[in-house]
């Protein structure tokens, strides 16, 4: 029987193993046909006469960690090692045989190769070290050496242990390429990853660079850009025969938890959740909400004095948007939009003021008929106007700063989706939406929301609203997202 002693020293162990080197121990998930699988995805990448492997994928599907993987893989060559006290550990080979891989994974793999450059793409410095880097750190063996790795603004260079110095890892930027092709060119590469949609160009340089050393290239994406792109056009749909497509789905991937998978894609537009669960190709399009007349604007009537009440703030001289939204506590939570000060001035009017607007709320809510008398739990405004917070303090209103930064618009416009869907995003079945306008109330914000839309694409950039008549839209979505920091949902 196992003593508590020798137990801490077998997991302090292999605490220390892991460390040495991550990737001798990485398991990729496996399933039987037809279910997607992670191993059988870098399978392919060792057909012969394939040069393009493209993994697309959705959230939580594995498919950064999988190009990680291999990156690592290819750039420490079949030999690479680290000391152990058991002696060299070729983390490299344990790795291809815990997972049932060929040596043929690691491109020119028929013969034991040496340490190599690779490369790690990704859209811009920022992405890759939000994104690619992370996993890639977290596999590289124990005595690598980290050089500008941390930095959104320069590249990053990792070099193995006991390789010789030739065992690299560098990041690559599409961003650099557009504005200057030359910048991938003159390298002998044995692999290139790509994380995220590429530009075709990009991948055609890339493929450039790997001719020396019989090497190969890697793309794993979620296919957010729809068939607009160029990589669709001018790689995905042609089909090269050394090209080829694999998919995995987040349902297939055991190291999740499918509640939370399940609602997550609950909470995502209808065109975004075949895209974001199951790796599937679609293009945004039309409105981006789905709002229906008929259901989600509602006769007016006297709220509640027990409902909270919040007021949203969006700041702006020609079309500053105020909302008003009161929130039913039983049941599912609904808010009812139901007042709202929307002007909407032409370029020669005289601007609104910051001042002139927080006195048009407290104007509003003196105003109001005593049935509608509530007290204003919460009040959120746009954060990029920190000088209207300010005055609203002043006169005696706090407010709160909405969400804003990377993301936030995609995330909080899935959230009001969500709650305005009339169809449960994952089981199919009709459910009561849980945002309604009050009838002839709130005329500028129903108009808005109900007309906002998806811009047109550009060719590999990921889809985004069009910038037109969308204050009301902002409101709803601060509001909706402002509700999540509370906890509601």
């Amino acid at each position: 029987m196992t003593s508590r002693r020798q137990l801490a020293r077998l997991l302090e162990e292999r605490r220390r193993r892991l460390a040495r080197a991550p990737l001798a121990y990485l398991k990729l998930w496996d399933n039987p046909e037809p279910l997607t699988s992670q191993r059988r995805a870098l399978l392919s990448i060792a057909l012969d006469g394939l040069e393009v492997l493209d993994v697309g994928g959705g959230n939580r599907t594995g498919k950064s960690l999988l190009l990680a993987a291999w990156l690592t893989a290819c750039a420490g060559g079949l030999d690479a090692w680290v000391p152990t006290p058991q002696g060299r550990l070729y983390w490299v080979r344990r790795f291809l045989e815990i997972n049932n891989l060929p040596t043929t994974v690691i491109p020119g793999g028929r013969r034991a190769l040496p340490p190599a450059l690779v490369w790690a793409a990704s859209a811009t410095n920022g992405a890759s070290v939000d994104q690619i880097r992370p996993h890639i750190r977290a596999l590289c063996p124990e005595g690598t050496v980290f050089s500008g790795w941390f930095s959104g603004t320069n590249q990053g260079i990792a070099v193995l242990p006991n390789t010789g110095g030739r065992g690299v890892l560098k990041t690559k930027t599409y961003k650099e390429w557009l504005s200057d092709h030359q910048t991938w060119e003159g390298a002998a590469v044995r692999a290139v990853g790509c994380d995220e949609e590429p530009p075709a160009g990009a991948i055609l340089s890339g493929l450039s660079r790997l001719v020396d050393l019989e090497g190969r290239l890697m793309v794993a994406l979620t296919a957010l850009s729809g068939f607009t792109s160029d990589y669709y056009t001018d790689v995905v749909e042609p089909a090269p025969p050394w090209y080829k497509q694999v998919r995995l789905f987040g349902e297939h991937n055991p190291h999740i938890s499918q509640e939370k998978r399940r609602a997550m894609v609950a909470a995502m537009p209808a065109w975004q959740r075949a895209a974001r669960d199951r790796g599937e190709r679609v293009n945004p399009e039309g409105r981006i909400w789905p709002i229906n007349p008929n259901v989600h604007l509602v006769e007016p009537f006297d709220i509640p004095v027990a409902w909270d009440r919040y007021q949203i703030t969006d700041w702006g001289g020609r079309s500053p948007h105020l909302l008003w939204v009161a929130e039913d506590p039983a049941g599912d939570g609904a808010l009812y939009c139901y007042r709202e000060y929307a002007p909407r001035r032409k370029t020669k009017d005289p601007a609104v003021t910051d001042r002139q607007l927080v006195e048009q709320i407290i104007k509003h809510e003196d105003g109001e008929p005593e049935g509608m008398k509530l007290t204003t739990v919460y009040r959120v405004a746009d954060s990029e106007n920190p000088s209207g917070i300010e005055e609203a303090a002043a006169q005696g209103l706090w407010m709160e700063a909405a969400e804003k930064g990377a993301g936030s618009v995609d995330t909080g416009n899935a959230d009001v989706g969500a709650m305005l869907s009339e169809v449960h995003p994952v089981t199919g079945e009709s459910q009561r939406p849980r945002i309604f306008f009050f009838r002839g109330c709130v005329p500028v914000t129903f108009k808005e929301c109900t007309g906002y839309q998806w811009a047109p694409q550009r060719g590999g950039q990921p889809p985004k609203p069009l910038k037109v008549d969308d204050h009301g839209p902002d409101d709803l979505r601060y509001l909706v997202r402002f509700r999540q920091r509370l906890g509601r949902r």
